[in-house]
């Protein structure tokens, strides 16, 4: 939706020092906070605009205006959101926000433990697996810059859902420390409906966190192999849409190699590596409680050798040591 007219030249005359009384009290007439969003509304009341999010009590006009202007603008609207005649206006405080966040941060350390907790029968391992920030993401997945799509790519059971829960977490946790930094959304595929945009469902799954329009959003869409092609190339397409669209806004898809991810560039597309041979052992013995030693390893198959490197059946390979008494295992 473009500007509304109005808005753009009282704000004009306002920079001049020229606006009337009367035009003072229209802008402060105007003004609507829906949520924690500034809203401008047209005379005619057939249009309106966001122009900036309220938080904590505090105006962030984002990059809608620059410079030496921006705060100028910004105090002119403070000024306005006080003087509002005979209207209240409900402000989400950043306690609110705050606690949304807490309640997101719990809810994703929960799934991490449901997902191990289904592999492995210990509920104090599943909780100390999900605990563990060393398990998920190296330090060549952390650097994800704004403005861009990435796309972690591998096979299954690889671990490419905890590599997008811990960066989600670790976006959550800018979030709580940072008001201002880019809102944390996290979006499984299986649950996409096609009639849907990825630009809404984004903005209705941010909520009270604020207007990912205005201050942009970390997103994060997993398993874009498991819904059908139509679908996933509209929500790649869309992805690629929002980060040109919205300043401060990052894409981090999860899949399988799927058509429409062949012809990624390079810059986008991330392989998720196998763990090492010393990486599996060590998971497998943290789980099992049984050091995997030479001896144990040379009576494995090629095939056991080959899947124990993707971290799901390194933990079903430890759980069957742990509840079989170390027996060996051979298929």
């Amino acid at each position: 939706m473009t500007q509304p007219p109005d808005l753009d030249q009282i704000l004009e005359r306002l920079l001049r020092g020229e606006a009337t009384e009367d035009e003072r009290e229209l802008l402060r007439r105007s003004l609507r906070v829906e949520g924690n969003i500034l809203q401008f509304v047209s005379q005619d009341g057939s249009s309106n605009i966001n122009i900036a999010q309220i938080t904590g009590g505090d105006v962030h006009i984002g990059n809608r205006y620059e410079g030496v202007d921006a705060k100028f603008i910004k105090e002119i609207i403070e000024s306005a959101l006080r003087e509002k005649p005979n209207q209240s206006i409900t402000i989400n405080s950043d306690t609110d926000r705050l606690s949304k966040l807490k309640e997101l941060q719990k809810r994703s350390r929960a799934l991490c433990v449901c997902r191990f907790k289904a592999i492995i029968s210990s509920l104090e391992m599943a909780r100390e697996l999900a605990d563990d920030k060393s398990l998920g993401v190296s330090s060549d997945f952390s650097r994800l810059e704004p403005g861009k799509v990435f796309v972690f790519i591998g096979e299954f059971g690889i671990g490419k859902t905890l590599i997008a829960q811990r960066l989600y977490q670790k976006a959550i946790i800018e979030a709580i420390n940072d008001s201002h930094c880019a809102i944390p959304i996290y979006l499984e595929c299986n649950e996409w409906k096609q009639e849907q945009s990825l630009e809404k469902i984004v903005s209705l799954k941010a909520g009270s966190l604020g207007e990912p329009s205005v201050q942009g959003a970390t997103i994060f869409i997993d398993g874009l192999d498991e819904v059908d092609s139509v679908i996933a190339n509209k929500i790649l397409e869309e992805s690629y849409f929002l980060v040109e669209s919205w300043d401060n806004t990052t894409l981090v898809i999860t899949s399988r190699l799927i058509p429409c991810l062949e012809n990624l560039d390079s810059k986008s597309r991330i392989q998720v590596p196998l763990l090492s041979e010393q990486q599996s052992y060590k998971l497998i013995e943290r789980v099992s409680g049984r050091e995997i030693n030479a001896m144990i390893v040379s009576k494995w198959t090629n095939t056991i050798k080959d899947s124990i490197r993707r971290p799901l059946f390194a933990l079903v390979i430890a759980e069957h040591l742990k509840e079989n008494n170390h027996r060996a295992i051979s298929f």
